[in-house]
């Protein structure tokens, strides 16, 4: 995943599960911008993302954020195998359309009938579409050494997330394991009547948060490109990445694993150069990290997906890392690498990608 694909990254929120009626959500106001008021160069700025963009995500796994109240913006805790993409452009807006299949760690509460609530806590494996048009807005801050490309949706969006296989869902004990109990005898099992009220939900936060847009920077002394997501205004400091030294990277992110659960990233282009995995277990572990090949992670995830367990038939490489460590990525093994993450037990961990060829590059006289 390059850092084009990272820009486009930040447009995915998707969380959960289900599509079902729920309030209309409006997008927010664009923040007070001093923007580029020529129409002619956000139209071009537009149509250089409509060339690029399904390019960019096409086949890819983009990160999917943490799904419980209180979620930190930068984590990962789910992908999104991206299998369509369409987008089109008309004047200075974007349409874009996506779709694939891919799974995420959800863990909240829902209502049942009659007083009872469910829990769900696990992975829930899905298929997913939305399609968001907004308007590009671009400013660039020269002292700052900083430009920024605003996305802001002009309608409401649209979104789809229909759950695969079973959902993890148990009573929450009680007056609910009883009418949990009564609806398994009359054919309504827990399972049952927690989904639509999932999907409910999981429907409007999706919505919810593409409204909010996203915000990219583009740091003009390094190249570096970083995304925020939701409206943020020309003032307001971008959110340090999980590495967050100066160096450049392909990709910059930090992941929540569960047990019984996986996190598969890429592919990275290894066909010119080799490129690196910087791994830090900052709690739990140990990590299982794989390196794959592009037709053996995408056999496994179809495995995953059809229900099955991740895993591994070939590997470019494997290592255990309790702490910190440096995994390289090897043009000699795969021209396209993916990376897959296993923990026995719930883990946080931040990971960088860099290219042997990726260099800083200043865009401005930067002293």
């Amino acid at each position: 995943m390059g850092a084009r694909t990272r820009l486009l990254a930040g447009l995915l929120l998707l969380a959960g599960c289900g599509d079902a009626p729920a309030p209309t959500i409006e997008p927010v106001e664009a923040p007070h911008r001093t923007a580029v008021e020529d129409g002619a160069m956000r139209a071009l700025v537009a149509e250089m993302a409509r060339h690029r963009a399904c390019e960019a995500v096409q086949g890819r796994f983009l990160p999917l954020p943490e799904d419980r109240p209180g979620a930190q913006r930068r984590v990962t805790e789910g992908r999104l195998w991206v299998q369509e993409c369409t987008v089109e452009r008309e004047d200075e807006s974007l349409s874009l359309h996506l779709a694939g299949r891919g799974w995420q760690w959800v863990e909240r509460s829902a209502p049942g009938p009659l007083g009872s609530s469910f829990t769900v806590r696990g992975t829930v494996r899905l298929e997913a579409s939305f399609d968001v048009t907004a308007e590009i807005d671009l400013r660039a801050d020269v002292d700052a050494r900083l430009a920024r490309i605003a996305l802001t949706p002009t309608d409401p969006p649209r979104a789809r997330v229909t759950p695969i296989g079973t959902i993890p869902v148990e009573p929450d004990g009680g007056w609910s394991s009883v009418i949990g109990g009564l609806g398994s005898i009359f054919g309504l099992s827990p399972r049952d009547q927690a989904r639509p009220l999932l999907e409910e939900q999981a429907a409007l936060t999706v919505r919810r948060q593409l409204a909010g847009g996203a915000t990219i920077s583009l740091d003009l002394c390094t190249g570096q490109p970083d995304v925020v997501l939701g409206p943020l205004a020309d003032e307001a400091p971008l959110e340090a990445a999980p590495f967050d030294d100066g160096a450049r990277w392909v990709d910059n992110a930090r992941v929540r694993l569960h047990a019984g659960g996986l996190d598969l990233s890429g592919p990275w282009d290894t066909s010119e150069e080799d490129a690196s995995l910087e791994l830090d277990v900052e709690s739990g572990g140990p990590v299982e990290v794989t390196v794959l090949c592009q037709a053996d992670a995408a056999q496994l995830a179809s495995s995953f997906l059809a229900g099955g367990t991740a895993t591994v038939q070939r590997s470019a490489s494997h290592q255990s890392v309790s702490g910190r460590a440096t995994i390289p990525l090897r043009k000699a093994d795969c021209p396209s690498s993916h990376v897959l993450l296993v923990a026995p037990v719930d883990t946080l961990l931040r990971y960088r990608v860099t290219s042997d060829e990726d260099e800083a590059h200043a865009l401005i006289g930067c002293e």
